[in-house]
């Protein structure tokens, strides 16, 4: 879910950005904000953090699966080539940084390595940039198995279920 469906459903949602040479936070509870932006100080770099706790009133007790939460993060990594993520573990102690230079190649040569299989052919790349925000990006390879994989995502989102991305992508292969 985004952002502001988390922040509607938490006690506590705290947002620190760094950009332009400057640190800014702002605090919400239960998805009003308790002041305005805030400028921290000077800063070094960009990123932004988000600190939230669920509200119990909503979820009850709530526990969280921290190699669920780590493999979601991974996938955006891989889908944002170059994204730096740090995915802190507060309740096992583990750090770990997620980056992928690159990106969706990088994607498909970790799926071959888990599904041990080798490429029968150089795997196929496809990027466009359309107006706005607008990104495709496909790649692409052959191997031995008999069965077919398929990862789709729309915004940054897997969609296990298909689409129309999905299908269109399937029509063109049929019709070529």
């Amino acid at each position: 879910v985004g952002s502001s469906v988390v922040n509607a459903l938490s006690t506590r949602l705290q947002a620190r950005v760094r950009r332009d040479g400057k640190e800014w936070s702002q605090e919400f509870r239960r998805g009003v904000p308790k002041a305005p932006i805030a400028e921290i100080g000077p800063a070094r770099g960009t990123g932004t953090s988000i600190t939230f706790t669920p509200d119990p009133q909503i979820f009850g007790d709530l526990g969280f699966d921290g190699a669920l939460i780590r493999d979601r993060l991974e996938i955006k990594a891989y889908l944002n080539a170059g994204l730096r993520v740090v995915f802190r573990d507060e309740v096992t102690g583990a750090n770990v940084e997620l980056r992928h230079e690159g990106g969706l190649s990088d994607l498909l040569q970790h799926l071959l390595r888990q599904a041990e299989q080798r490429p029968l052919v150089e795997p196929f790349t496809l990027r466009r940039e359309g107006e706005g925000l607008v990104r495709t990006e496909l790649e692409l390879t052959w191997t031995e198995s008999n069965r077919e994989q398929l990862n789709t995502f729309v915004n940054g989102i897997p969609t296990r279920e298909g689409g129309t991305h999905e299908q269109g992508l399937k029509d063109a292969v049929v019709k070529a």
